[in-house]
């Protein structure tokens, strides 16, 4: 079966090249149908052992020309912006208080997305998160922020925990502990964060994509699974209502294939800005809502 699998996943995007075969594309908004083809088979074509998906009707997206402000031109006059942090948790957060079961009624934002401009909401959580117009947002107030804004609601003693190099550098009270967070996130930390409806993000070096669901079957062990992911930098407001999120495969890397230190996963999906479809799943935030 995970033979079947690893070819059927070549068949549709192509086998995983090395980070130097991998071209960077100028416009940060491109976006490929190249997994078109997944994403139906993920919608009901196949049967999965494990099947979820908690997409939200009312992503946000990052480059909103509401936010022009809030974008820098780079060197060579391209259009750089660094808000897919506080876009993901705008995006997150609007879930957890109006879609998920049950809504969690108590987080406070400034704006519906079903009825206000949602950007401002977007400028909060870059406030609260010290997100720069030109580099970002730090890893450490990722995970600080989200903290904080849980507290905020009222939430006792927050669970936010860094997978991934980062956690080395993330400072959660002393009785969570870190040192088992620091290594390489795996496939397993992804399903139980699902499974157990907790926000899971991930950086993929540069970016952060939220992930709202996976398909998977037990015969593909560690190897492979399919992932249900909201990209901050696609507008998804053309879609239907129930399809606005990505396909993404996230891919055993095996002996030899190229990968970043302290890594064992690829993520592929279709193009979007410079990720010419091919990036690793280098940390993950997850946080319980509760």
């Amino acid at each position: 079966m995970r033979v079947f699998f690893g070819l059927f996943i070549l068949l549709l995007i192509g086998p995983i090249a090395e980070s130097s075969d991998v071209p960077k594309t100028d416009s940060l908004t491109e976006c490929s149908t190249g997994l078109a083809n997944v994403q139906s088979i993920q919608q009901g074509a196949l049967k999965f052992d494990e099947s979820i998906n908690f997409a939200p009707p009312f992503p946000a997206w990052q480059l909103d020309p509401r936010l022009n402000d809030l974008f820098v031109r780079d060197g060579n006059g391209e259009t750089q912006c660094e808000l897919c942090w506080p876009t993901v948790m705008a995006s997150a957060m609007a879930y957890f208080k109006y879609w998920s079961t049950p809504p969690i009624s108590m987080l406070p934002l400034v704006a519906d997305p079903r009825t206000a401009d949602f950007t401002n909401q977007i400028r909060e959580f870059a406030k609260l998160s010290g997100t720069d117009p030109n580099t970002g947002t730090h890893p450490d107030q990722e995970a600080a922020a989200v903290r904080s804004y849980l507290e905020s609601a009222g939430i006792a003693n927050p669970w936010v925990h860094v997978i991934g190099p980062y956690a080395e550098t993330y400072d959660p009270p002393p009785d969570e502990g870190t040192n088992e967070y620091i290594r390489a996130p795996e496939l397993k930390d992804v399903r139980d964060g699902i499974q157990a409806h907790e926000g899971v993000v991930m950086d993929i070096g540069g970016h952060v994509l939220w992930v709202v669901g996976y398909d998977y079957n037990v015969a593909w062990g560690d190897d492979h699974i399919l992932l249900k992911i909201v990209n901050p930098l696609i507008d998804y407001s053309g879609r239907p209502i129930d399809s606005r999120w990505d396909p993404f495969t996230m891919t055993k890397i095996q002996p030899g294939q190229f990968s970043p230190p302290v890594t064992k996963y690829a993520i592929q999906g279709a193009p979007f800005g410079r990720y010419k479809g091919l990036s690793f799943a280098r940390n993950l935030i997850i946080f319980k809502v509760k």
